[in-house]
């Protein structure tokens, strides 16, 4: 030890420490110890000491000491790699006992051997260096010596993270070469890691025993000055870094100060806009509902009319069977007119009744007019109908092409309107014809009068048959009163057609306007940032419009395509039935 010991003294004065531990410290007669203790006393000396029998011998040792020892401090603890516990081995040599097994020490001791394994409780160099600073009146930092007087040291070092604040480090390692040297404990080992850590190998001291040694490590000045140097460079080249970045920062922090300015106040702008939007869409909400309940009022109205429908087409159904047995009487009617031609009184009694017959059919033409006024009513109630149906149109876009299509189907019916109105021209020609084929034979039957007594006996025949016939006929022109108020209704569904293109141009324009005046408004407030639960909310409405409206038409376009086909059909018949008369 007298190559270390002098070098100790001179780096005590060129770099006096802080804090000394001596990890291993034994029963303090050790040399290590007795150098800390005597020649260290400006320095916090920490002794550490694993074994308990040895560690009671060393602080009886410090205690008859007194004041001289009052710099040192002692820990009974194990310094091993992880924190925790670790296994230590009492051997029968009180040096050799720490956390290498007996077997591995072999080589160098062979009559070495264990005679307890304890597990104790273990921290590491780090901990330690941390409680060394806490304990400290200042913090730790450089000028701190580690004095490790165990094995393995090289494994103690390795698990540090801290050793860039110790400056001196007396290592017990084994010399020379040995094939089963066990892991962290050569000097080869303990040299190459600390020299990685910037402390160089300073002189090298082997004991009694030639393969055991210490060895001693300083902290190279110059390189940690270099290194110094290169921090110092590198920390004002971050500096002026930092001080340019301040100023873009501020720049910065000034532009997004106004821009924070602006923003709030676009944001105030677009809150009240917003609100706006929300209470327009509110209103749209209400006048939604309006419609819809609109909507299901005109679908109970449709079913009422499918109704209404299916019992007219059974009369027409059952009128047709009467017409066709009307026709076949009619026939037989015809041939025996044509035989009571020769009984002038009979025919003057038949006018009488048959002013009576016009009486009635006055009364029953009054009765129509009444029941066309009522159909009146009914046509009304449908355009009011239909105005409501075009302002549920104004809430959705979509129906744009339903409309058109609505609008080919009305030229359609247009055109069907127009042929039916020559069709009906033509059966005005062919009733006037039968009108006047009626008078001739009026004249005729005024002519043949000259026979009485003959057809006394066929004329009572004749009025039974007349009074059957009487009946026929008024029910033949009641269903032409009522063919004829179908027709009426027709030309009223062709004006309501036509209103129809009138609204829905106004319809398009409103549109147009409703557009561009929500496309500026959307564009300025929201700026293409629509709530997406509006627009769906907006869909599935104007869905369900669409849905109703589309149905509601269909249901009243299939209503009067079929009026109009029976009214067609029935005046073709009735026509046939006069001309077979």
């Amino acid at each position: 030890m007298n190559t270390i010991i002098p070098w100790l003294e001179h780096l005590n004065v060129l770099m006096p420490p802080r804090n000394i531990a001596l990890v291993g410290a034994g029963n303090g007669k050790g040399i290590w110890a007795q150098w800390l203790v005597h020649q260290a006393s400006k320095s916090k000396v920490t002794l550490i000491e694993a074994e308990p029998l040895q560690y009671s011998i060393l602080q009886r040792t410090l205690d008859l000491l007194g004041e001289r020892a009052q710099h040192c401090e002692i820990r009974n603890t194990v310094v091993a790699a992880q924190q925790g516990t670790a296994s230590f081995f009492v051997t029968n040599s009180q040096q050799e006992s720490g956390l290498l097994e007996p077997r591995s020490l072999l080589s160098l001791w062979p009559n070495l051997q264990t005679e307890e394994v304890k597990e104790l409780s273990a921290i590491t160099l780090d901990a330690l260096f941390s409680d060394l600073s806490e304990d400290a009146e200042q913090p730790m930092g450089k000028g701190h010596w580690l004095v490790i007087d165990c094995l393995p040291a090289g494994a103690l070092l390795r698990a540090s993270s801290k050793l860039d604040l110790v400056d001196v480090v007396i290592a017990r390692v084994l010399l020379g070469e040995m094939h089963a040297m066990p892991d962290g404990t050569s000097l080869e080992e303990v040299a190459e890691f600390l020299q990685q850590k910037g402390m160089v190998q300073t002189a090298v001291e082997a004991t009694r025993h030639p393969g055991i040694g210490y060895a001693l490590f300083v902290r190279d000045a110059r390189a940690a000055l270099h290194v110094h140097q290169s921090e110092c460079q590198k920390l004002r080249l971050n500096g002026e870094e930092q001080a340019k970045l301040l100023q873009e920062l501020q720049a910065q922090a000034g532009q997004l100060t106004q821009t924070k300015a602006a923003a709030e106040k676009r944001s105030q702008e677009l809150a009240e806009q917003l609100e706006q939007l929300g209470q327009a869409l509110e209103k749209q909400s209400r006048l939604a509902q309006e419609r819809l309940s609109q909507t299901q009022q005109l679908a109970q109205a449709k079913l009422i009319v499918e109704a209404q429908s299916q019992e007219r087409a059974q009369q027409l159904e059952q009128l047709g069977k009467a017409r066709d047995e009307q026709a076949q009487l009619a026939q037989e009617r015809h041939a025996q007119i044509e035989q009571l031609t020769q009984a002038k009184t009979a025919a003057e009694k038949q006018s009488q009744e048959r002013v009576q017959q016009l009486e009635q059919l006055t009364k029953a033409r009054d009765e129509q007019a009444k029941l066309a006024q009522e159909r009146q009513v009914q046509i009304e109630q449908l355009k009011v109908v239909s105005t409501a149906l075009a302002a549920a149109e104004k809430q959705s876009q979509e129906l744009v092409q339903q409309l058109e299509q609505l609008t080919q189907a009305k030229l359609i019916v247009e055109a069907q309107s127009q042929e039916r109105a020559q069709q009906l021209e033509q059966l005005g020609k062919a009733r006037d014809e039968q009108a006047q084929l009626a008078q001739e034979r009026h004249a005729q039957i005024e002519q043949l009068t000259q026979t009485k007594t003959a057809a006394e006996k066929q004329s009572q025949e004749r009025a039974q048959q007349l009074e059957q016939l009487t009946k026929a006929r008024d029910e033949q022109a009641k269903l032409a009163q009522e063919r004829q108020v179908q027709i009426e209704q027709l030309k009223v569904v062709s004006t309501a057609l036509q209103k129809n293109e009138v609204q829905e141009k106004q319809f398009k324009e409103f549109q147009q306007q409703l557009e561009s005046s929500l496309g500026e408004r959307i564009g300025k407030v929201l700026a293409g940032q629509i709530d997406a639960g509006v627009k769906a909310q907006t869909e599935v409405f104007s869905k369900l419009l669409q849905s109703n409206l589309s149905e509601t038409k269909e249901g009243l376009q299939r209503v009067v395509n079929a009026s109009e086909t029976k009214v067609k059909n029935e005046l073709g018949n009735l026509c046939i039935t006069r001309f077979q008369a």
